[in-house]
Parts: structure tokens; sequence; C-alpha cells
């Protein structure tokens, strides 16, 4: 599917390295407005107690290290009613994560996901992010930020077999001050984030033998009972 996307073909010019390689994200931007495949998001509040599941790391960043009040940002897309779609189509991603992002400004830098390992998910621009895999299962992962990220806290991947969807969940605040500004005031930071997780989810349908990729539902939660 990324072959498709017109900003794949610019990325791969003068745009490929730093610094110019920052413009592809707002491009991309832009053509999935163009395209109308813009992501259908909404806004609820509900009562969350933002306690971290995940073991306390020497370098972990938690949530209570981080900027910001804590949010909760769901995303959620369908998957061909085909049996075992899901299972096979995770079992991708846990294999090679990368293959499910747009290389020109988001890569998974690592092979196989597996427990305890450490490696960045890396942006165009200043947003590079030092993770850990905190949890492996065949149906669902979750990835703890440490120190240098842009975030501070955990995001889960994982798919419902039973509703033929893949979803993404971060529970995060912002990792610093001029990160929280990008996120909040001038949400070019929540917008470049959304798109990477809208390519994922969008990847994997197509990976699992759809003709056309869904469009992804964002549930952005603030102060809510949401974590189970």
């Amino acid at each position: 599917m990324n072959s498709l996307r017109l900003t794949s073909q610019i990325a791969k010019g003068p745009l490929r390295r730093p610094p110019l390689n920052v413009l592809v994200p707002p491009l991309s931007l832009l053509e999935r407005r163009l395209r109308g495949r813009w992501w259908n998001e909404r806004e609820v509040d509900a009562t969350f107690d933002p306690i971290s599941p995940v073991p306390d790391y020497e370098d972990l960043q938690s949530i209570d290290d981080g900027v910001g009040e804590p949010i909760i940002r769901v995303y959620r897309g369908a998957l061909p009613k085909t049996d075992n779609a899901g299972r096979d189509v995770f079992a991708k991603f846990i294999d090679n994560p990368a293959h499910f992002c747009p290389r020109e400004f988001a890569v998974f830098a690592t092979g196989r996901l597996v427990e305890g390992n450490r490696f960045h998910v890396r942006l165009a621009g200043p947003w590079n992010g030092p993770v850990v895999v905190e949890r492996v299962r065949s149906h669902w992962v979750r990835l703890a930020t440490l120190e240098g990220h842009m975030e501070a806290g955990w995001i889960d991947f994982g798919i419902d077999e039973e509703k033929s969807e893949f979803w993404i969940r971060s529970t995060a605040r912002a990792g610093d001050r001029p990160f929280w500004m990008l996120y909040e005031i001038l949400p070019i930071g929540r917008w470049v984030q959304t798109e990477m997780w809208c390519t994922v989810i969008e990847s994997a349908a197509v990976l699992a033998g759809a003709s056309i990729p869904p469009i992804v539902d964002v549930v952005t939660i603030r102060g809510g009972n949401a974590l189970n």
C-alpha cells in the first residue's frame, strides 16, 4: 500500500534525509486529506487512574514523569472477516512491525518483537522514541517508553478476533513541555502520531487481504475510566 502513496515517492528524492525529511509528515497528512482518507475522531471524558502497569525499569520514562494531563488514545480499524485473518496479520506485526509503517517518516528500528528488547521508533524530525518491549502475547503487545522518548507512558497493539479489528491504545503524557506544546497547542504532534498509527492499521488490513484500507476510528479519552 505504501508504494501507492505519492508522499512515499516524493520522500525517495531530496526529502529522504534530514533536515528536509521533516517536511514528509505534513505532506503525508495533506495527501490523506486530499484523498478523503482522514480518520474519524471523537473525544470523551471519563475517570481513570493512570497507574502504570509496566515494571520499573531503571531508565523507564513512566507516565508520572510526563508533562500535562494523561491521555488515552484508541485507534481501531476493521480487518477482513476471514478465518484467522487477525491472528495471521498480528503474527506478521510481531515478526517485523517496521513493515507496517511508512518508512519515509516512521521506522520501528527492530526486527521481531521480543520481551525485554529495546529499540527506537524513528520519526522524521526530532521525535525519535526509545522503547522497551514489555510484553508479547499472540494477540497483544505492549511497548513502554524509556528516557528521552517524546512521550511518557505505554502503548498497546492488538487484535480483536471477535470484532475482526486491529487496535492500538496509547496511555501517556507528553515527555516534555516542547512536545506538549506540539501536541496540545499546535497539534501537529498529535496529527503526525495519528497518521503513523492509522497507517499501521491500514497496512494490517491490506496485509490481511482487504482490497481497500478501512477508515480508522480514533477516540481520545481525557481524565476517564478507560484502562480496562
